[in-house]
């Protein structure tokens, strides 16, 4: 018995007179190597998102004038940055991270003499920023519009304080985002953001309690209360309130020591891949010494079955008698029938009286009419077994069980803003992205089978038939105790629910269309983020009573459901609106169609 032994390889390089033994790669080149892998990817495309959050907090500061202070008291409505964006963001970009080097093989350096912990290392400090990126762009326009309007630099001391806290803030949920992404692979892209989405929204609850020490989720959200001057739940603070004294050190450092736990995990992960890796490279290596084992023995078996060779005499024609009628080869363009005298190469004999020793299968007339003629196809049936299905109907049944749930212990009064604002579009959102995402693969042989706009339309159709079957359920769920037809209503007779139920197939198509658009153009980070941010401006506008009375509530198209049942005079100009942005976004995926299948995504 052999044993395998590793034997050095030296390349024509090496060996030349005089050549110096390369060295392996440093810290510089390996992040070199990761700052250009993460070229048009999440990890730079996130800080775009935090530039539209920040216009959008601008946006509504000046709009709103609800809040005292620097710039508008812009300051204030920066509150859902740290209590429902940042974190989930950060999360996604350290997860997509994970899922490009999962995809792309890890560019070639896990078989190469790259160190895991370098690896590990550099990508975790790009990370870092690409986090302190995002600070300094959600500042900056902020800063630069205060600076135009003559209102001065403000309390600068605070917000500098306030992006120190959310940069280690969102590198820690980066940094966990990539060992999620390392230890459980695809399935992270989506649950990476939405535990930190969960884990943002506990620390906005439980950020004032006075166990907070001891509760990790409150860690990144305290600190910035004090410093944006303002309450957990995004009421501005009063004179005197503790809330003023809050201290901020504790809070970053917990953080900070989060993130240093993530860390960790992060090596962990790259050192189990890399044994992974190494374990694949030993079987690989196994499997080929095999190979060129067997190999000699395999052609000896062969030669020993052939003819022996003769050498020159073997390529000299030999007579070969006319075949029989009833296996005579058919003339025209095939090739012409062999005639008597007609000479082949001696080598070929044995080819010929293998073909026609060969077993005949016979294929019944069923099967052979199957194959002359391919029948009838349809893009729209065929587009139906690509979808996913089980994962639809898996979130139709956690929304009905949320929903009654919430009918059950508390009311229609907080069942049916859960629909509205939350439980439709995010369904609507999920169907577009999902179903793009299940043709994205095959997306380049579907192109070369029927149009984009037919394989589009047949998409969106069945994401709408879904979102028929599931949200009609879920209104009539959410409904329950609200009159349809109240008698004393200034509403011309109809309730809320009617007006609601009147405008959600128009809005729900114009977000799925929107979605769908979105993750074909832009990838999963993207629409992510958009649906992210969507979300906030839908509850942070058609969810405030003051704010949705305001033209603001044009801004917010994913609470436009709530906002035709809040105002019921504008369904109609709610349903044409969201009708023309579909169609547009409709458009924009079938004209995008061909140019998408020559690219590759995320």
């Amino acid at each position: 018995m052999s044993t395998a032994t590793s034997v050095p390889i030296t390349t024509r390089a090496d060996s030349l007179p005089g050549a110096r033994p390369r060295r392996l790669p440093g810290l510089g080149a390996v992040l070199r190597a990761e700052l250009g892998r993460s070229r048009r990817t999440a990890t730079w495309g996130i800080p775009v998102a935090v530039v539209v959050f920040s216009l959008h907090a601008l946006l509504v500061a000046h709009a709103a004038l609800t809040a005292d202070g620097w710039n508008d008291g812009v300051l204030p409505w920066l509150n859902p940055y740290p209590a429902a964006f940042a974190l989930p963001m950060g999360a996604l970009t350290g997860v997509m991270a994970a899922w490009r080097e999962r995809r792309h093989r890890a560019g070639g350096t896990a078989w190469r003499g790259v160190s895991p912990a370098l690896s590990a290392t550099a990508r975790v400090s790009v990370l870092a920023v690409s986090a302190l990126v995002s600070q300094a762009l959600l500042l900056a326009p902020i800063v630069i519009d205060a600076l135009i309007r003559g209102a001065g630099w403000g309390p600068w001391s605070q917000y500098l304080l306030f992006a120190l806290v959310m940069w280690v803030s969102v590198t820690g949920a980066s940094v966990w985002g990539l060992a999620l992404g390392q230890w459980l692979g695809g399935i992270a892209v989506g649950l990476a953001p939405a535990l930190a989405l969960v884990w943002s929204a506990a620390g906005a609850l439980q950020a004032e309690t006075p166990t907070w020490w001891a509760r990790p989720w409150t860690w990144a959200m305290r600190p910035t209360l004090p410093l944006l001057e303002v309450h957990a739940n995004g009421i501005s603070l009063e004179a005197g309130s503790p809330v003023w004294n809050y201290p901020v050190a504790p809070g970053a450092l917990g953080s900070a020591g989060l993130c240093l736990l993530g860390v960790g995990a992060v090596l962990l992960g790259a050192r189990r891949a890399s044994a992974l890796t190494g374990a694949r490279r030993a079987a690989g290596a196994l499997a080929v010494q095999r190979l060129f084992t067997l190999r000699p023995r395999f052609w000896a078996r062969t030669q020993a079955a052939e003819p022996a060779s003769t050498g020159p005499l073997d390529t000299m024609p030999t007579p070969v008698s006319a075949p029989d009628a009833s296996i005579s080869a058919p003339s025209g363009p095939v090739g012409p029938a062999l005639t008597q005298g007609h000479a082949v190469p001696a080598g070929r004999t044995v080819v010929a009286g293998r073909i026609a020793h060969a077993p005949q299968h016979s294929l019944s007339p069923a099967v052979l009419a199957g194959l002359t003629s391919p029948g009838s196809r349809s893009a729209f049936r065929a587009v139906a077994l690509g979808l996913p299905w089980r994962l639809w109907l898996m979130l139709t049944a956690v929304l009905l069980g949320l929903l009654g749930l919430t009918q059950a212990v508390y009311s229609a009064a907080y069942a049916l803003p859960l629909f509205t604002l939350a439980g439709a579009p995010i369904a609507a959102w999920v169907a577009g992205a999902t179903a793009w995402r299940a043709q994205a693969d095959a997306w380049r042989g579907l192109v070369l089978r029927a149009r984009p706009a037919a394989l589009t339309a047949s998409t969106l159709t069945w994401a709408m038939a879904l979102l028929a079957a599931a949200l009609i359920p879920a209104w009539a769920i959410a409904r329950l105790g609200a009159p349809l037809f109240p008698t004393d209503s200034e509403l011309g007779g109809l309730g809320a629910p009617v007006y609601t139920f009147m405008v959600m197939p128009f809005v729900v198509f114009m977000l799925a269309a929107l979605a769908h658009a979105v993750a074909e153009v832009a990838g999963t980070a993207v629409t992510v983020g958009v649906g992210v941010g969507l979300f906030l401006m839908g509850l942070i506008i058609d969810g405030n009573e003051v704010l949705v009375a305001t033209p603001l509530w044009q801004l917010a198209p994913w609470g436009w459901i709530q906002a035709a049942g809040t105002y019921p005079g504008r369904w109609a100009a709610i349903a044409a609106a969201s009708l023309a942005i579909g169609v547009a976004a409709f458009a924009v995926s079938a004209a995008r169609g061909r140019a998408v299948a020559t690219r590759q995504t995320e």
